[in-house]
């Protein structure tokens, strides 16, 4: 399908949203293909043990058929009967002897002619696939004995649209299929076989509740003079101990005493790093500070990202003074001491762990807002469901539906972390409820050409956190199906 008529699915999407509905696709038997179905009966004798014709699946996408049918008369044989079988057509010639896709049990073929139906379960033909219905005739063909010799009629029309079929015959005591085509009177009656697929993919970019104003934690924060040592050129780390069993959380800020050495402010590079074994080993959060010269002050280094702490682990502070500047040490010359690392420039290496750090640190008062996106599969006729979680209490939301996925970084829009996962044709308003959720509901249109189309799905949500306004969800991947 193209992208235009893509684009038109969306605007169905958007009205279907806004209260028109449709009628529910009928999972069964609502396609019908037929050939010669019409005419009149030929009545002509089929001597052949078995007959075949070929059918070629007409859609763009996978059929389940339902049932099979041909006009047949008995021609005097009285309890004949005729097996259907559906066969793979792989060398687009006769019948091929291997698999069968489905067979049904013998079916009575009446004196006159009438309609004989087989019915099949779980019988899909692969889309624009060729395929072979043999008609089984068995021992039933040929009755009465020489002279009079009664044979099954002949599916077909006296005269119509022939279709490629074959017989099967035997001569020399030799066995084969011969072709010979036919206006055979067929009908064949199925549904449409394509499943509908939502896939969420990609991530969501979140905002941090506020840092509290009141210290989570404060570990020799006595106001003791610091112990006049310095640190430049050098990154250090202190460790944060949990010996209370502290829950998760996220660390947004640190505070510590320092100054900068000399007559001009230092640069300093602070990060919080999770623990390997007993040293700091990965970044989980980091800033840069200024820190004035003069007397000690409180420093306050906030992280745009919180660093998130798991219960019960402890993780390192570092330090490190950019461009050649200086600062004092955040150590108290009283206080109990604590662990301590230094950077080598490729490791870390413990440290005397005979400081006493003063410090201090703080945590959000919340977890973190992070809108999430998942569906329900679209179906013909059926209601879909685009879910919004986690978007915050009340918050106010665009569903966003496109019919491609432009990846676009927005962090030069002003959206660090977030990503445009939908071209977003068409967009609906979502309000959320107080835990963050809501819901936005349409119904596919009833159309086939619709089966198979994709499109995508997100949701922008309103939000201070950044300076677009916006956070996004992941998106969905969605192709339209019939079940």
């Amino acid at each position: 399908m193209n992208a235009s008529k893509l684009i038109l699915t969306s605007a169905l999407l958007a009205l279907t949203a806004d209260g028109l509905t449709s009628t529910a696709l009928n999972a069964q038997c609502t396609q019908t293909r037929q050939r010669n179905w019409n005419a009149q009966f030929a009545w002509d004798d089929d001597v052949a043990f078995k007959r075949s014709f070929v059918f070629v699946n007409p859609q763009a996408y996978d059929i389940q058929v339902c049932d099979i049918a041909v006009k047949l008369a008995n021609g005097g044989c009285s309890g004949a009967t005729v097996r259907m079988e559906v066969r793979p057509d792989n060398d687009g010639g006769s019948p091929n002897q291997g698999s069968v896709l489905g067979r049904s049990a013998p079916l009575s073929i009446p004196d006159n002619v009438g309609t004989v139906r087989a019915s099949f379960s779980n019988l899909i033909l692969g889309a624009g696939e060729r395929y072979q219905v043999v008609l089984d005739y068995g021992t039933s063909n040929a009755c009465g004995g020489f002279p009079s010799t009664n044979y099954i009629k002949k599916p077909t029309a006296p005269s119509g649209n022939s279709v490629e079929s074959y017989y099967f015959t035997e001569q020399s005591g030799f066995q084969f299929w011969l072709r010979d085509d036919q206006p055979i009177r067929y009908q064949v009656n199925y549904a449409p076989n394509v499943r509908g697929i939502s896939q969420p993919f990609g991530a969501s970019c979140g905002a941090s509740a506020p840092c509290s104003s009141s210290a989570f934690r404060e570990v020799n924060w006595n106001g003791n003079p610091l112990s006049g040592q310095t640190q430049s050129n050098a990154r250090r780390a202190f460790r944060v101990r949990d010996d209370f069993g502290y829950p998760t959380r996220d660390v947004c800020s640190i505070e510590f005493r320092s100054a900068a050495v000399g007559a001009a402010p230092v640069d300093l590079a602070v990060a919080i790093y999770d623990e390997g074994g007993t040293l700091p080993r990965q970044v989980l959060a980091e800033t840069t500070v200024s820190v004035s010269p003069g007397a000690p002050q409180v420093v306050r280094a906030s992280f745009p990202t919180p660093a998130r702490i798991n219960a019960g682990t402890n993780y390192w502070v570092s330090l490190e003074p950019l461009n050649g500047g200086r600062i004092l040490r955040p150590i108290e010359q009283f206080g109990n001491p604590i662990d301590d690392a230094l950077w080598s420039g490729s490791a870390w290496t413990a440290g005397s762990g005979n400081d006493a750090y003063a410090f201090r640190t703080f945590t959000t008062t919340g977890p973190a807002t992070r809108p999430t996106h998942s569906a329900t599969a679209p179906l013909l006729g059926a209601t879909q469901t685009m879910r919004l979680r986690t978007a915050g209490n009340g918050a106010r939301a665009v569903l966003l539906i496109g019919v491609t996925n432009p990846d676009l970084d927005l962090g030069p829009l002003g959206a660090a972390g977030c990503r445009a996962l939908s071209s977003g044709d068409i967009g609906l308003d979502a309000s959320a409820n107080s835990a963050g959720s809501a819901n936005v509901r349409y119904t596919i249109p009833n159309d086939l050409a619709l089966l198979g189309a994709e499109f995508y799905g997100q949701f922008a949500v309103l939000s201070s956190a950044n300076s677009l306004g916006l956070l996004f969800t992941n998106g969905t991947r969605n192709v339209v199906g019939s079940f």
